[in-house]
């Protein structure tokens, strides 16, 4: 919901007013209406006559100036002055000092005021303003209230000395019942209560925190201190000094002390007694009285039972109980006097805790037509008892439902070796049936292998010492002959030395499943592994990378240097052009290889499929790769069958393929090496080979070969490139449904490339 407001803008330009009114119709919280006057004094008589929520004045105007504007809006309207934002053509700190010493909300600088600073310096004002309004209407409502009030009510003000040291405080306003009653301890000498006072006072000063309290003053009488007035104060802590609310509480102490000392004696007599005694009202359904016990045993003061009055049962006593309760308190209408009526019910602690009571109650009061009106009543707490006797009943019930369940084997034996009793689980564990167990046919001692013999018997040694032995595993021979593992645990029956009882546990399925954990383990750990050498070499890879990019670009930096210092020597300048182009071609086929590895990442490699010559891909890698072989004096052979049909293939990416596999034989043949290239038809397949008497490949490194970042474990003999040639011919091969192998009979013996592509 929008707030609307009346705008007042006083400025003779009228540019600068579209401005302002433009800006502040984009406000979505405020919806504004506009007045604009161009002259000071018309907008003096327009102030007059609208009352506007806010002026936007013009420090500049062709009458009077802003400063005058503002001298003359507050001689005649006074306390309905509206705010004022000033804005000027030019920015000056005087102008704006000025401005603000004269009551001026906020300043602005045309050249310097958006839209957003506009809205929200008019919205900040607007709010300001409501906001001392509504404190305004708020204080005087205080002091109409607190004028008003029985309590005494005052707002005081700290006096100190040369130092800052607080000596007194001055009343700075009180209420009509403050002046019949002052606060006592507003100097710092006067008596000891006064003077305590006073540093509480000025305690409340220096820390901020407040206090309440009641005090008490005495007086001598016959060397008795006897109270002579009593204040219940509040203090709290109001800028430079306090604001106090305080009563006469005198009549009511001297009430209370003469109370207290009546009830003492009986007080002291009722708390002696270990149980709880209370008088309880028939009629009207509360405690009269009740001792200090109930807190002890429950947790509640006697003033809370006393304050639950009726409700006192509905709120304590157990739902299961709370109707026999209700027939226990009918009987009492037909009972004599002396007769004790006994009951047991429960109540809630305040802790929402259970608590057993057994109760011994008689008449105590009758009304005057014969009827019980008071009963007296002893309780005592009696859960430890009740919680036996359950614990005992659900102890049977637990031992009943598991032998029962069958949730585990259980069976009751002799020291000698006889089993007299089992559930149906023991007998299914063993392999025995109930007519076995009947016929005496069942010995523990039999069923347990010659291996576990002596474990058996430390277990009936240490339950002959301790009556219990702590579970362990063994295993049981069944009647069919199988072994089954178990975890056993025994202890002799109470008040028996040599009867007993076993749970058997059957751990055949956990025994597979820690065998399963076991492999999984050895499984996880080759996992961990292969990742850490993964995680090797990427390292490498990060590391060759950082190398093989900065090696052809250090060279044409060197030769770029070179050629600017040498620019007339020809012969330099083109040597130069020519190694700045080759480590350039270089870079670009690194960067190219580090491209597609990564569409083959991330599966975006697309291939441009279109009938393919294998004959002429295996020519052009020929022709490529012949210089470089003539240089190192390569004897590079061919064996091409030209009657192979086209096949259907990315021309460009099988020519990679070719070159990627060619150039390698080049890169790691030496010199006077042998280089052989085959294409040949096998069945529906092209067969491609680059056999070469290079530098071959360990047995240990021949599988990872076609892996991504793999170049070879020999740094001597490591060539320009990231090792990622092979990875990324192997996976155009498969794009084009073919296969890719490698063959080596280890290092220095040559290595064999063979490529199979489908011709359909």
């Amino acid at each position: 919901m929008q707030n609307h407001y009346t705008v007042l803008i006083i400025d003779d330009c009228l540019e600068d007013r579209n401005t302002y009114c433009r800006y502040l119709q984009k406000d979505d919280e405020c919806n504004y209406q506009f007045l604009e006057q161009e002259y000071g004094k018309d907008g003096l008589e327009a102030c007059k006559q609208v009352q506007p929520d806010i002026i936007l004045l013009d420090y500049m105007l062709p009458d009077i100036n802003g400063l005058e504007f503002i001298q003359e809006l507050q001689s005649c309207c006074k306390d309905t002055s509206p705010p004022i934002i000033m804005l000027t053509g030019e920015g000056s700190e005087k102008i704006a000092v000025q401005a603000m010493k004269y009551g001026v909300e906020d300043y602005l600088v045309k050249a310097n005021t958006t839209a957003k600073i506009l809205r929200l310096t008019v919205r900040n004002v607007i709010e300001k303003k409501n906001l001392q309004q509504k404190l305004e209407v708020s204080k005087r409502r205080f002091f109409t209230s607190v004028e008003n009030m029985f309590d005494c009510f005052g707002i005081y003000v700290c006096i100190r000395d040369d130092n800052g040291r607080i000596t007194g405080f001055h009343r700075e306003y009180l209420n009509a019942a403050a002046w019949e009653n002052e606060l006592i301890g507003l100097e710092e000498h006067g008596s000891q209560e006064e003077e305590e006072l006073f540093k509480e006072y000025c305690q409340v000063i220096e820390t901020g925190k407040s206090f309440l309290k009641e005090v008490l003053c005495f007086s001598n009488h016959n060397n008795q201190q006897v109270l002579s007035k009593a204040y219940d104060v509040s203090i709290s802590k109001l800028e430079n000094g306090f604001v106090a609310t305080w009563r006469d509480i005198t009549k009511r102490k001297i009430s209370e002390q003469a109370l207290q000392e009546s009830q003492h004696l009986i007080q002291r007599i009722a708390d002696t007694t270990p149980d709880i005694l209370y008088l309880f009202d028939l009629e009207e359904q509360r405690n009269i009285y009740i001792n200090r016990q109930v807190q002890q045993r429950l947790g509640y003061s006697p003033l809370l039972i006393k304050k639950m009055g009726a409700d006192l049962f509905k709120n304590l006593v157990h739902p299961d109980d709370f109707q026999r309760l209700k027939n226990h308190l009918k009987k009492f209408a037909s009972i004599k006097d002396g007769e004790i009526l006994p009951f047991e019910y429960r109540i809630r602690d305040i802790q929402n805790q259970w608590h057993w009571f057994s109760s011994r109650d008689t008449v105590f009061t009758r009304s005057s037509d014969g009827k019980p009106q008071q009963l007296l009543g002893v309780v005592r707490e009696i859960t430890a008892q009740k919680q036996s006797e359950e614990a005992l009943r659900e102890s049977e019930a637990r031992f009943r439902y598991i032998y029962e369940s069958n949730m585990l084997g259980i069976m009751f034996w002799k020291t000698n070796g006889k089993v007299i009793d089992a559930n149906a689980r023991f007998l299914e564990i063993i392999g025995y049936s109930r007519e076995d167990l009947q016929a005496g046919l069942i010995r523990w001692d039999e069923f347990t292998p010659p291996e576990w013999k002596e474990v058996d018997r430390e277990a009936i040694e240490q339950i002959k010492n301790n009556r219990v032995c702590h579970p362990f595993e063994k295993e049981y021979i069944r009647k069919d002959g199988s072994r089954v593992p178990i975890v056993l645990g025994a202890c002799l029956l109470e008040n028996s030395i040599n009867t007993g009882v076993s749970f058997v546990i059957d751990i055949t399925e956990r025994k597979r499943i820690e065998k399963e954990r076991a492999q999984l383990l050895i499984s996880e750990r080759e996992a961990r592994e292969q990742a850490e050498a993964a995680n090797l070499a990427k390292d490498d890879f990060v590391a060759m990378v950082s190398h093989d990019l900065r090696s052809p670009l250090n060279a044409i930096l060197g030769w770029s240097q070179i050629l600017r210092s040498s620019s007339k020597d020809e012969a330099i300048k083109n040597r130069g052009a020519e190694i700045i182009e080759r480590n350039a071609k270089a870079q670009d086929a690194l960067i190219q290889d580090l491209l597609d590895i990564s569409r083959i990442i991330r599966g975006r490699l697309q291939l441009q499929m279109i009938p393919v010559k294998l004959e002429s891909i295996l020519n052009n890698a020929i022709d490529s790769a012949y210089p470089v072989a003539i240089a190192k004096n390569i004897h590079l052979e061919s064996e091409v069958d030209s009657n192979i049909n086209n096949m259907l293939g990315d021309a460009k990416r099988l020519q990679q393929v070719v070159d990627n596999l060619l150039s390698n034989a080049v890169k790691f043949t030496p010199e006077s090496g042998h280089i052989k290239v085959n294409l040949r038809k096998i069945e529906n397949n092209a067969q491609i080979k680059v056999i070469d008497t290079g530098s071959g490949i360990s047995k240990e490194l021949l599988p990872l070969i076609f892996e991504r970042f793999h170049q070879g474990s020999n740094i001597e003999t490591k060539q320009q490139g990231l090792g990622l040639g092979l990875a990324i011919a192997r996976h155009l091969v498969e794009l084009h449904n073919g296969k890719i192998t490698a063959e080596s009979r280890g290092e220095g013996k040559g290595t064999t490339f063979t490529v199979i592509l489908p011709l359909q």
